[in-house]
C-alpha cells in the first residue's frame, strides 16, 4: 500500500483504486474492512509518536481515498524527479553535474522492483527508468562541458548496454572517448550502435549520430574540449541487468552455449548464424557474449565502417582495443601490430602476410590464458 501511494506522487487514491490494485482485481469479501487494517497499521508505522484520536500527519485520509502528505525530500523518487527538474534548467555545467550527481545518489536497485509486474506499477517503472537514463546522459554531457570526459566513459558504456538503441548515450560515449585520445573506442561505439540500429531494428542512424561519426573520422573542429571547469562527483554506477536466457530463442542460445561448451575437449568451433535483417541476430550473439563473459571468456567483437574514408583494418582495431585492456600486448607484439594498435600508421603500409602473422601470434596467448570467443559479421542474401 504505502508503494502504491507512493506512485501516485502525494495525489490521492480513491478507496475503490487502492482494493482494485492492492488485490489485483479479486478483492477478498469484505475489502474495504481490510483496507482500513493495512492504513491504521501503516499509519502506525509512519507516525509512531502519534497520541490516540490525533489526525494522521503522513497517510492523511483525503476524499475519496488516500494520500501521502510529505515534503518531496522524504521520498526518493520524488526528490530525484525534483532534483532532475532543477537541473534540466540549470544553465551552469559545474552546478547542473552537481545536481544531477545528488539526483542519481538516491537510486539503489531497480524501481519498484517488487511490484514491477504489476498493473499499477509498470508505467511508473518504466517512466522512472526513462528519467534516469536521461540524467546519466545529462549528467555526461555536462561533465563533457566541463572538459571530464574520462568520468563519463564507465556510465554510458554501462547505460548503452541495457539500452543499444540509445543513440544520444551512444554519441556521447564515442564523444567522450574521442576526447580522451581513443579514437578507436570511438569508433568502435558508433559501428556497434549502427549495427544494432541496422540489424535488429531495420533503422538508419540518425543525423546526430552520422554527424558525429563524419566528423570524428575528418577530425572536426565541433569535437574540441570545452573550457575547464570543476568536475563534479561522479554518479554511482548502474548496475547492468544479466540478460535472461529467456529472449524468444531459448533453444538457440542454449545451442550456442553448448557449442561453447564443447570447445574444452574439441578445441576451435565455427558456428554461422544467418536470418534476415531483425531477426534478433546481433542481440542473440549479445546474450551469448555475456554468458560467455560471465564464465570469463575473452569476448572481442569487429566490424568495418561503412562509409567512405574509413582506416583500414579497422575490425581488427576493435578486436584489440577490447582484448589488450585484458591481455596486454608484449613489447614485441606492440611494435609488429602498431598498424592496428594506433592511429599513427596506415595498414596498406604494412606487408599484410607479416601484420596476420603477428595478429595471430597474439590471438594465440589471449587464448591460452582463458576460452575465447569472436564474432566476424558479413552481409550476405539469407538462404
Amino acid at each position: 500500500m504505502l508503494a502504491r501511494l507512493v506512485a501516485a506522487g502525494g495525489k490521492v487514491v480513491s478507496t475503490d483504486r487502492l482494493i482494485d490494485d492492492l488485490w489485483a482485481g479479486e478483492p477478498p469479501p469484505r475489502a474495504l474492512n481490510a483496507l482500513q487494517v493495512h492504513v491504521s497499521n501503516l499509519r502506525r508505522c509512519l507516525e509512531p509518536g502519534r497520541a490516540p484520536r490525533t489526525s494522521a500527519r503522513v497517510l492523511v485520509t483525503s476524499p475519496p481515498g488516500y494520500a501521502l502528505d510529505l515534503p518531496h525530500e522524504a521520498v526518493d523518487a520524488w526528490s530525484f524527479e525534483h532534483l532532475f527538474t532543477a537541473a534540466v534548467t540549470e544553465r551552469d555545467a559545474d552546478a547542473r553535474a552537481r545536481t544531477l550527481a545528488r539526483a542519481l545518489t538516491l537510486w539503489n536497485g531497480t524501481a519498484y522492483e517488487e511490484f514491477a509486474d504489476t498493473g499499477w506499477a509498470g508505467p511508473e517503472v518504466v517512466r522512472l527508468e526513462e528519467l534516469r537514463r536521461s540524467a546519466v546522459e545529462r549528467w555526461a554531457a555536462a561533465m563533457l562541458d566541463c572538459s571530464d570526459a574520462a568520468a563519463a566513459v564507465p556510465e554510458l558504456s554501462v547505460l548503452l548496454r541495457i539500452q543499444p538503441d540509445r543513440e544520444e548515450t551512444a554519441r556521447l560515449l564515442a564523444l567522450a572517448h574521442y576526447r580522451c585520445g581513443r579514437q578507436a573506442d570511438a569508433m568502435s561505439v558508433l559501428r556497434s550502435t549502427r549495427r544494432y540500429l541496422v540489424d535488429e531494428l531495420g533503422l538508419d542512424p540518425g543525423p546526430a549520430l552520422e554527424a558525429t561519426e563524419t566528423t570524428i573520422l575528418t577530425h572536426g573542429d565541433s569535437l574540441m574540449r570545452s573550457p575547464i571547469g570543476v568536475a563534479p562527483a561522479p554518479p554511482p554506477a548502474v548496475e547492468p541487468p544479466r540478460p535472461s536466457l529467456v529472449n524468444g530463442r531459448p533453444g538457440d542460445l542454449q545451442a550456442l552455449l553448448d557449442e561453447a561448451g564443447s570447445t574444452a575437449t574439441s578445441g576451435r568451433r565455427l558456428v554461422w548464424l544467418g536470418g534476415e535483417a531483425g531477426a534478433g541476430k546481433s542481440t542473440l550473439c549479445r546474450l551469448l557474449a555475456t554468458e560467455l563473459q560471465n564464465e570469463n571468456w575473452h569476448i572481442a567483437w569487429g566490424s568495418c565502417p561503412e562509409v567512405k574514408g574509413a582506416p583500414p583494418g579497422w575490425a581488427w582495431r576493435e578486436t584489440l582495443s577490447t582484448l589488450t585492456e585484458r591481455i596486454p600486448l608484449s613489447e614485441q607484439d606492440r611494435h609488429r601490430l602498431a598498424p592496428l594498435s594506433t592511429d599513427e600508421d596506415d595498414t596498406r603500409t604494412i606487408q599484410p602476410f607479416h601484420l596476420s602473422r603477428a595478429l595471430a601470434a597474439y590471438l594465440v596467448t589471449v587464448a591460452a590464458s582463458a576460452p575465447a570467443a569472436s564474432r566476424a559479421r558479413r552481409r550476405t542474401p539469407s538462404r
